[in-house]
């Protein structure tokens, strides 16, 4: 392992670029439909943190983060570290012993970082809403304004539950206006209903559309969370007949510019078909003629959580009786959550309980 560059000379490292294509998976398959969507419901949390339970209407609404493939090499190769190898470190070290800040500067080269990983929860929206959320250190790097890019883990060829959140602060030479997508359930079966989601943050404000097309069919899609350009929008259908089926979104900005996610191609939902490809370089067309939304209404979820930096702790402390367990951590980082009356400096342990309203 290389040794880690100090922050003086990492603040004069180039930050990582936007890359002119957006939303697909790279040639590693990064982000996975399950990394993608655990970045989406991380991007619905920070446009609206007190939607989900009114304890949290303190924190400001934060912009939603651009996806980095370095950031989700480094989220990927953990969660496969600690899947393989059975280890759930307290202070985010690797299962050799390797800092978390010296695992995570061999793949993106910036600070600040900042990390949660979490085990045992089922879904990507459960690990957010049910546990990160509902603890402290884990909330208050989810919501921080110092990050604008974030790349997420899932083990790509081990059943285990490990999710992992890496969190950056080096700028963007662009922003995507289109953040993040999914669908949901991620495995649906022909009975089940399913949901569409698209995160946006547009500098011009809302936009004027936002459609989903599936196999070809445009459909206009809710007013999901936000406001203001940092939004997250939604449609509900049901999952039919077993196929695959193809969809991408498109967002059409106030000064009349269409934007697509993903760039290119399309993503694709396997119902009750386990042989689908993720992503396809194809995308049929469709008309989209106008439509509205109004907001949707969901309920309030609950967790525990654990932060860290006390090697010697004990990463097991935070298994409860749906053994789950947590983590968080920060580095390098100058700038505070936006939550009114919050100073955070260094994420410490924090033990909350599972709160619902």
């Amino acid at each position: 392992m290389p040794r880690f560059l100090p922050i003086s000379l990492v603040l004069l490292s180039l930050t990582p670029s936007l890359a002119l294509a957006y939303g697909e998976p790279d040639d590693e398959g990064l982000p996975s439909p399950t990394e993608r969507s655990l970045h989406f419901f991380t991007d619905r949390l920070r446009v609206d943190p007190g939607y989900t339970d009114s304890l949290f209407s303190g924190y400001l609404p934060v912009p939603p983060l651009a996806y980095n493939h370095q950031l989700g090499a480094a989220a990927r190769f953990y969660a496969n570290d600690m899947a393989e190898n059975g280890c759930f470190p307290a202070d985010h070290s690797s299962c050799d012993g390797t800092p978390f800040g010296t695992r995570v500067a061999d793949f993106y080269s910036a600070l600040p970082i900042g990390e949660n990983i979490a085990s045992g929860h089922p879904t990507p929206e459960q690990t957010v809403f049910e546990g990160w959320l509902y603890s402290e250190g884990h909330r208050d790097n989810m919501l921080s304004d110092a990050w604008n890019e974030i790349g997420t883990g899932f083990p790509d060829s081990d059943p285990s539950l490990i999710w992992v959140q890496d969190f950056g602060g080096g700028g963007l030479s662009g922003q995507p206006i289109a953040t993040s997508g999914t669908h949901d359930p991620l495995e649906p079966s022909p009975q089940d209903p399913l949901d569409f989601f698209l995160a946006v943050h547009d500098p011009e404000g809302q936009p004027a559309q936002v459609h989903l097309i599936k196999g070809g069919v445009c459909h206009p899609m809710e007013d999901d969370r936000g406001s203001g350009g940092m939004s997250t929008f939604l449609f509900q259908d049901q999952s039919g007949e077993a196929r695959c089926i193809p969809y991408y979104f498109k967002v059409s900005r106030v000064n009349q510019e269409e934007v697509f996610y993903p760039s290119t191609g399309s993503l694709i939902v396997p119902v009750g078909a386990g042989d689908c490809p993720e992503w396809e370089d194809t995308r049929l067309p469709a008309d989209c003629a106008p439509g509205q939304g109004v907001e949707s209404d969901g309920p309030p979820l609950g967790g525990t959580g654990q932060g860290c930096g006390d090697p010697s702790g004990d990463p097991n402390a935070a298994y409860g009786a749906e053994e789950t367990a947590y983590g968080s951590c920060s580095q390098g980082g100058t700038n505070a959550p936006r939550r009114l009356g919050l100073l955070l400096v260094v994420l410490l342990p924090s033990f909350l309980r599972r709160r619902r309203l």
